[in-house]
């Protein structure tokens, strides 16, 4: 319970309204790709993009953590971003995690050059 008598909500709860609001603040692409996303229903995103069910996973809106909470990120609003499941899986690869900004660029570049998943 909190000073007010109101519970807190689970992390959980939590993180899914920062994965929402990040979403909708996004316009629904991701930070990294700025390929569109889904948050609930993949079959008819998939026929929406005229995509297969399989390319509408790998684009998934997840929460990204700008600051991983392995180094001490925390599920506050300013350090999570809307990110597609292949980008935030692409970045957490890797050890330590690339700077989100540096991260972003090279994303794009590679976007840019057609090594790097899209909707075509």
């Amino acid at each position: 319970m909190s000073a007010r008598g109101l519970s807190r909500s689970p992390p959980m709860t939590r993180a899914k309204h920062h994965r929402s609001v990040a979403f909708h603040a996004q316009g629904g692409r991701c930070y990294y790709c700025s390929q569109p996303m889904w948050l609930s229903d993949h079959v008819s995103f998939a026929q929406r993009h005229r995509i297969s069910t399989a390319q509408a996973r790998q684009l998934q809106c997840t929460a990204e953590h700008l600051q991983p909470k392995a180094t001490g990120g925390t599920l506050c609003r300013s350090n999570v971003v809307a990110a597609c499941l292949f980008c935030n899986r692409t970045r957490g690869k890797v050890s330590p995690a690339p700077e989100p900004q540096k991260f972003r660029q090279r994303v794009r570049a590679r976007c840019n050059s057609g090594k790097w998943h899209s909707l075509s």
